[in-house]
């Protein structure tokens, strides 16, 4: 039996400043910087206390058999002032003052079903509950958002399940893993636009489940093969906001930008000198656009890889990401409602490293 029991403290002091103004931008992208107008200078200042006493437990009453078991009791104090900056201080500051004092822990049991020699099949399983305070928002935008209390959201908290096994095989040449999971969290800290300004939001609740899977197998002692899938549906189990004013239900509704499929493929030779080489297949399923679920992005595939050469002391590369040039939307943008990044372009780099 192994046991820890210790305690933590994190100080988190973050101060923004800036001007709010209104301009526009053409669609094709033309527009003047010149023509913006001064605005109004806002400040925001935060201070944030994290203080935890934690204990875990770890116990092998066989050699079959292990079992493990933490808790931890969270509080946080939090203060947050924002207002319009006039020589280094904050006018008409706004006040927010927030204090969370909640529990969090997990339980767990590992169970090795067969051995022989170094080659091993284990299941698993675990429960835990979790907490975190929320991202603090820098929205320099004026007022109160609805849900917060003086611009300081409300903690992520979590509850959470996982089941599966754990193989090695061939002498630990083949490695195999396969879990579900099913995690509800609520609050959950999302980019949402408010007033027509980026900021964050709380989610209210929502819900993750799935099935995740991932083999490594060394056919050989320089050449591996990786193969990996998952399959999550992340939905909104509820979330009660607006939409150009009008109160909207999301309930059922996917998360946006969360694929229903993801997996890659990789080869592998990586000899201790001479020639090396990769190449890697990623497929992403279609994903929403957007949290009502009316915009949907098909799936995408991209291709990566390299090739190189390696002495004692010398390395030499070429590398390539995204081989296929694909373009597609990966991530909401925090700018504004309906921007979104998009995958980076066609990239490739040559390296050298010299070793002493």
């Amino acid at each position: 039996m192994r046991s820890v029991v210790g305690a933590d403290y994190l100080f988190g002091r973050a101060d923004a400043e800036g001007d709010t103004f209104e301009y526009g931008v053409a669609l094709d992208g033309s527009g003047s910087a010149s023509a913006i107008p001064p605005g109004e200078g806002r400040g925001i200042g935060d201070t944030r206390h994290f203080f935890g006493l934690y204990a875990n437990v770890e116990w092998t009453p066989f050699e079959t058999w292990r079992l493990e078991a933490g808790a931890r009791l969270n509080h946080t104090r939090e203060e947050r002032g924002e207002g319009e900056t006039n020589g280094g201080g904050r006018e008409g500051e706004a006040e927010g003052r927030r204090r969370d004092t909640k529990p969090s822990g997990g339980v767990g049991v590992t169970f090795t079903a067969w051995r022989r020699g170094s080659d091993a099949l284990r299941l698993f399983a675990n429960a835990k509950s979790t907490f975190k305070p929320a991202a603090i928002d820098f929205n320099l935008a004026e007022g109160d958002r609805e849900g917060e209390a003086g611009g300081i959201l409300e903690p992520e908290t979590a509850k959470s399940g996982e089941a599966g096994l754990k193989s090695e095989l061939f002498d630990r040449a083949l490695r195999v893993e396969v879990a579900a999971f099913l995690l509800d969290l609520d609050n959950m800290v999302i980019a949402q636009s408010v007033g027509g300004l980026p900021a964050l939001a709380n989610a209210g609740q929502t819900r993750f489940k799935g099935v995740e899977a991932s083999a490594d197998w060394r056919l050989v002692r320089s050449l591996a093969v990786r193969a990996s899938y998952a399959h999550h549906d992340a939905r909104f189990r509820d979330y009660l906001t607006e939409f150009d004013g009008v109160p909207t239900q999301l309930s059922g509704k996917r998360l946006e930008m969360s694929p229903n499929h993801r997996g890659a493929f990789a080869l592998t030779w990586s000899p201790a000198r001479g020639l090396f080489a990769s190449a890697e297949l990623a497929y992403t399923g279609s994903r929403y656009l957007n949290k009502r679920n009316t915009a949907l992005a098909e799936s995408y595939a991209t291709l990566g890889g390299l090739v190189g050469w390696r002495t004692d002391r010398l390395e030499v590369r070429l590398a390539g990401r995204n081989l296929t040039d694909r373009r597609d939307p990966v991530a909401e943008s925090e700018i504004g409602d309906a921007q979104y990044y998009r995958l980076f372009p066609r990239r490739v780099d040559l390296s050298a490293a010299v070793r002493f």
